[in-house]
């Protein structure tokens, strides 16, 4: 949507990305005052949450219900699922409907997406198999080495390194694979600021590859 913050974009204008915590979390970020919480939504659009006398009240046009935990973390659970903030006010990890009281669940990890910065990415997702999705961002210089997720991106056009923020590798551990072979990865590529090629998993001389040319 247009009207997403830049820091809540991971892929540039004309693309979307869908799915829990692509720029897609319901709140992204909580801020807590002495008589009220206000948690913030993918738009940037503050919700306030009153305090009362057995905790806190949503606005009108939410109806979940938030606490703060004895391990200073915030959780808020509704029928959407339940959201956990740190005691800074950072989402760092989501559970989805069908899963918020199963122990089972897939669990969506956040956290900043390059070391000293406050803006929360989608970090990793598992799920109960021991299989884990983990993704990198551009971080506005050495992607090889400085992703938290220890994930190098490739620069696959032209050496070309990824806009800061954008979503530039996704890596499937504990799927099926051969005997020795690397964890297999979706490379994302930019060029001029511009998604130019995506390949995805296959062998090492023959990955299904998607390269985009623009006008103008």
């Amino acid at each position: 949507p247009g009207n997403l913050q830049p820091a809540d974009t991971v892929l540039p204008g004309g693309w979307a990305a869908t799915g829990v915590g692509l720029g897609t979390a319901e709140y992204t970020k909580l801020t807590a005052g002495e008589n009220q919480v206000t948690l913030t939504d993918a738009t940037g659009m503050p919700h306030v949450w009153q305090a009362t006398s057995g905790g806190y009240r949503p606005p009108a046009d939410d109806d979940g219900n938030l606490i703060l935990n004895s391990d200073g973390r915030w959780e808020l659970s509704d029928d959407d699922g339940s959201s956990i903030f740190d005691s800074a006010g950072r989402l760092v990890e989501v559970t989805g409907p069908s899963d918020a009281f199963n122990s089972a669940a897939t669990v969506y990890t956040y956290g900043p997406y390059k070391s000293g910065s406050d803006v929360v990415r989608l970090r990793e997702l598992r799920d109960v198999r021991g299989r884990v999705v983990r993704f990198a961002y551009g971080n506005g210089g050495t992607t090889q080495a400085a992703n938290l997720n220890s994930l190098a991106c490739a620069n696959t056009v032209a050496g070309a390194e990824p806009p800061e923020g954008m979503l530039c590798k996704v890596s499937y551990d504990g799927f099926a694979r051969a005997p020795g072979a690397a964890v297999p990865a979706t490379d994302i590529g930019y060029s001029n600021g511009q998604l130019a090629r995506i390949e995805n998993p296959g062998d090492t001389n023959l990955r299904p590859t998607a390269d985009f040319v623009y006008n103008g």
